[in-house]
């Protein structure tokens, strides 16, 4: 989470202790000791809940407000700071938050104080497009541990098209001196996020019974403007396990699951096994995998079908003992079933 930090322009006590002991840089050692017992129980006493912190770090960034030239000045400056939503094409509207946060230079060190937010106001030319969530109710604190925490919604029907807006706060902090009015430049775009199926299914064909097929093929064609990445489960189901995709996938040794991620204008290969079946079975299964950022799906098949088995019949004509050839007769067999088929009853007649 990133952060604004205002430095407060009022004239609290550590400007006065500052000021006196500077003064005090020609007088005796005592007092200089003196003072510096009287400042520091003094900003104690005044920041009780104010927190030492370098204002610098990887993720956060700050605004340093300059003091007015005159003590006890009300004037205020503007900071301006960008803040660049991350790109969005969701369906429902998208929101980023941001903390807050004012800060002065006590002696040394840079410490966090409590303050207020004013108000905060959208204006610009896509005002409509950005909605303030939170604070809610105006003045809002900023507390010196921890902040205010900004939140921004984000709507739009445009696509691909960056769309701006200026968010507006005053601040000040506890004793009423105001702080900077930090000025916030909105950009978001709501990027495409489209993809076309390849093919509706991928069909084996005629496989022979409890046998293994294997079958490679492209499925779906990222047609957006950003990359997509899409999460499923390899074990489809006892009948199709996907072996491989390229691009290569991610894999999650603790989901199980794998995650291919396909460049706009890219598409992605699947290689996939049929595991075999009993003789005379079709079989059909639904591939859904899920888009990771927006939960879209898609609605692909496997098919396989495998071979049905002729009966193996065995005629012989035995009389009295000895086994004879069986020429030019009719022999009726009468009803018998046939497995693995729609109709396993069959009136049969072998003619030899």
């Amino acid at each position: 989470m990133e952060s604004f930090a205002l430095r407060s322009k009022s004239p609290h006590v550590y400007q006065i202790c500052n000021a006196m002991l500077f003064a005090s840089r020609t007088s005796k050692v005592l007092l200089r000791k003196t003072l510096y017992i009287v400042c520091a129980w003094s900003t104690f006493f005044s920041f009780a809940q104010a927190q030492t912190v370098t204002p610098s770090t990887a993720s956060d960034f700050f605004v340093n407000a300059t003091p007015p030239p005159k003590k006890g000045a009300k004037q205020t400056n503007l900071n301006l700071v960008q803040w660049t939503f991350v790109p969005t094409a969701c369906d429902a509207p998208y929101n980023e938050q941001r903390t807050l946060r004012i800060y002065n230079v006590i002696l040394t060190d840079t410490v966090f104080i409590n303050g207020q937010i004013l108000s905060a106001q959208i204006s610009g030319a896509n005002a409509s497009e950005f909605r303030i969530l939170a604070p809610s109710t105006f003045p809002a604190p900023i507390r010196a541990n921890n902040g205010a925490t900004i939140q921004i919604e984000f709507y739009t029907s445009v696509t691909d098209v960056p769309r701006t807006a200026k968010l507006v706060m005053p601040t000040q902090d506890l004793l009423g001196n105001p702080s900077d009015t930090v000025v916030v430049n909105l950009t978001a775009t709501r990027v495409r996020r489209t993809f076309q199926l390849i093919q509706q299914q991928y069909d084996f064909g005629a496989v022979p019974p409890n046998t293994v097929a294997t079958g490679s093929f492209w499925w779906l064609r990222n047609t957006g403007a950003v990359p997509i990445a899409w999460e499923f489960s390899p074990n489809i189901n006892p009948f199709f396990t996907i072996l491989d995709t390229k691009p290569s996938p991610i894999k999650n040794a603790v989901t199980q699951k794998w995650t291919t991620t396909v460049n706009k204008g890219d598409s992605i290969s699947l290689t996939v096994q049929f595991n075999g079946d009993a003789a005379g079975q079709t079989d059909i299964i639904n591939f859904n995998p899920t888009e990771t950022d927006c939960r879209l799906s898609t609605d692909f098949k496997f098919v396989a079908s495998t071979i049905q088995n002729p009966p193996n019949i065995t005629v012989r004509n035995v009389i009295q003992g000895v086994e004879t050839p069986v020429k030019d007769k009719v022999i009726f067999f009468g009803n018998f079933a046939c497995p693995n088929t729609d109709a396993p009853f069959k009136d049969t007649t072998l003619k030899i």
